[in-house]
């Protein structure tokens, strides 16, 4: 509900009175600041101020859902208060991080590592009219998320709980903290440690498609790229078309590079994002 319908309701005899209270005068005033911050671009940081006044009264807000709305978007989206959601809705859908992949002609398949709520296979989703989406998270709370998010498109998203790995395996996950949480990163299980989730490695993922090639493979796995790309790789690379991926640190970025030695593609970067496009094995002369 807007502020101003909010005022025009209260302002009827039947509530006129009720406005008079300590509560709906904080509610009004409430409203005002989020109408401010919103046009003018600082919604999450008075937000962010909000929680922690409420906090100090031992009001805890976090997780608490609400709605995210984009143009780019077909339905509202799901987020969580006081955590990164609406920082990577901004991103997303806000920034346009991925109108990098913009020019790639009529995609089939995706596949979404480290997929977090869904907002970018949401973005996916609403800008190929066409593609197949699997969504790849381990985080339990941010998978609940991201089956909200994507279940208004059928068949066409898959969401798979586990952690995209080199090969199948047993995984912790670790959470980052409030505030962090697309920073959640898995490693694998020692043998006395018990598993939050387990591993799929992208070629299961792409036999299990039924396609026959990978359109675009979107990564953002917190470190996970420094196993994904160092074995096992070669039956899924030699079939995948556009890479889109988050590298973290020296080792993740010198992995990955490894990998593609044997590819011939165009290399961009944006942002934080490195892009491989049109890849196609070497021609050996």
């Amino acid at each position: 509900i807007s502020f101003a319908k909010l005022l025009n309701l209260c302002s009827t005899g039947l509530y006129r009175n009720f406005t008079q209270t300590v509560f709906m005068r904080w509610l009004l005033v409430f409203f005002r600041f989020v109408s401010i911050a919103t046009k003018i671009g600082l919604r999450q940081a008075f937000f962010d101020v909000y929680n922690r006044v409420l906090r100090k009264f031992g009001l805890n807000v976090t997780n608490r859902i609400f709605y995210l709305t984009s143009k780019n978007a077909y339905y509202p989206l799901f987020a969580r208060l006081d955590t990164s959601d609406e920082a990577v809705f901004q991103q997303v859908f806000h920034c346009d991080q991925y109108s990098c992949l913009g020019d790639i002609s009529n995609p089939k398949f995706i596949i979404d590592g480290g997929a977090n709520v869904g907002y970018s296979s949401v973005y996916f989703l609403n800008k190929f009219c066409d593609v197949s989406i699997v969504a790849v998270e381990p985080d339990d709370m941010s998978i609940d998320i991201c089956r909200q998010n994507l279940k208004f498109y059928g068949n066409r998203a898959k969401i798979v709980h586990a952690g995209l790995w080199s090969s199948k395996t047993r995984l912790i996950v670790n959470k980052s903290g409030q505030g962090k949480e697309w920073s959640t990163f898995v490693k694998e299980c020692k043998t006395d440690e018990k598993a939050d989730v387990y591993a799929i490695d992208i070629y299961s993922l792409l036999k299990e498609s039924g396609f026959a090639h990978i359109d675009i493979l979107k990564l953002d796995v917190e470190g996970s790229e420094a196993v994904i790309f160092a074995n096992h790789y070669k039956d899924w690379l030699n079939r995948t078309k556009n890479i889109v991926i988050e590298l973290h640190g020296d080792k993740c970025e010198e992995t990955f590079f490894n990998a593609m030695f044997d590819y011939d593609y165009e290399l961009s970067r944006s942002g934080e994002l490195t892009i491989c496009k049109n890849i196609k094995p070497k021609i050996l002369m």
